[in-house]
């Protein structure tokens, strides 16, 4: 997924700058990347939140626009206020297209395992995202996993994980996923 995103270059200030702008529906933020020279930008608030509520969430490719110039980027980072949850500063990492990248992919569980169906058994998720290496166009919002023939006791690795095409596992493949245990009861007093 791919959107476009305007920014503004900035003249990087101090906690005053940087609360000004959010009193102005901005928020400030820096692109840097392999051989750049880092820039400060601002960009507005809202549109960044309209990304951020996109299905590829962190993980979407984004055109930013500055004056004349478009930088491909990854949001690489995001900072947020303790209490109201509001972004207040965001770093973009400018990425070449033809060069493999890596990224945390969140993963997706789907059926219903065997174990748990007919053995009584719960699903414990003992991972939520594995990192992978492909190229910033190929990058997949999410990678399922099939839990559907899990038995008690049985346990679903990293390596067990079908990678979508052109991505490769980074992440430890001997990983434990997802397992399929049976409950644990509590001793009765």
């Amino acid at each position: 997924e791919k959107v476009v995103l305007e920014a503004e270059v900035r003249t990087p200030g101090g906690k005053g700058v940087a609360n000004s702008l959010r009193r102005q529906g901005l928020i400030p933020g820096v692109v840097y990347g392999e051989g750049d020279q880092p820039v400060a930008v601002k960009v507005k608030a809202r549109d960044l939140g309209q990304i951020l509520h996109t299905k590829a969430r962190g993980n979407v490719l984004i055109a930013l626009r500055m004056a004349s110039n478009e930088r491909m980027v990854l949001m690489k980072e995001l900072q947020h206020d303790p209490v109201s949850h509001q972004v207040t500063h965001v770093d973009f990492h400018h990425v070449s297209l033809t060069k493999r990248i890596t990224v945390a992919i969140p993963l997706t569980f789907k059926g219903e395992a065997a174990g748990v169906r007919t053995g009584g058994g719960i699903l414990e998720h003992l991972r939520w995202d594995l990192e992978v290496e492909c190229l910033p166009t190929e990058i997949p919002s999410e990678i399922p996993v099939d839990v559907s023939g899990l038995e008690l006791g049985q346990v679903i690795t990293a390596q067990s994980v079908r990678m979508p095409e052109g991505v490769r596992l980074v992440t430890d493949p001997q990983l434990p996923v997802v397992s399929c245990v049976i409950p644990k009861e509590e001793p009765v007093p």
